[in-house]
């Protein structure tokens, strides 16, 4: 994730409290992150930038949201994101290759976790992918 972001001078924005604790597997939760955020490193141009910000949503919810300011996701292709196809290859801003197997395992760890995931995009400005899992007491 580092060596990319770097040679596409990406900034990456973290804007989650050292407090923020929700319930979930810390490494299904490490996982989902990482690969969110490769995916908005992959879609985002030369000198993008990517946040990730935690939210409370009610005392017992709060959202996780990686928000880049790349290509887009076409509202066609939304719909079917999360699902498992042949064929659904696809380049990145510097021609890096997906699968979109990444996203169906995220998926399901989110609901591993007893959470749900969601995504927001328009072309040509960017996605953010919203993850919602319960909050710590």
């Amino acid at each position: 994730m580092g060596r990319l972001a770097e040679d596409k001078q990406i900034h990456l924005n973290s804007q989650v409290d050292d407090i923020t604790c929700l319930i979930a597997d810390r490494n299904s939760l490490l996982t989902i992150i990482r690969n969110l955020v490769d995916n908005a490193i992959k879609f985002s141009p030369i000198q993008g930038e990517i946040k990730i910000c935690a939210t409370p949503v009610s005392d017992s919810e709060l959202e996780v949201h990686v928000i880049d300011n790349g290509v887009g996701i076409p509202q066609e292709k939304i719909e079917h994101i999360f699902a498992l196809q042949k064929d659904k290859v696809t380049k990145g801003t510097s021609g890096e290759k997906g699968t979109g197997l990444g996203l169906h395992l995220v998926k399901e760890m989110v609901e591993l976790n007893e959470g749900s995931i969601h995504v927001s995009s328009t072309l040509g400005e960017g996605t953010t992918f919203t993850i919602s899992l319960k909050n710590a007491p």
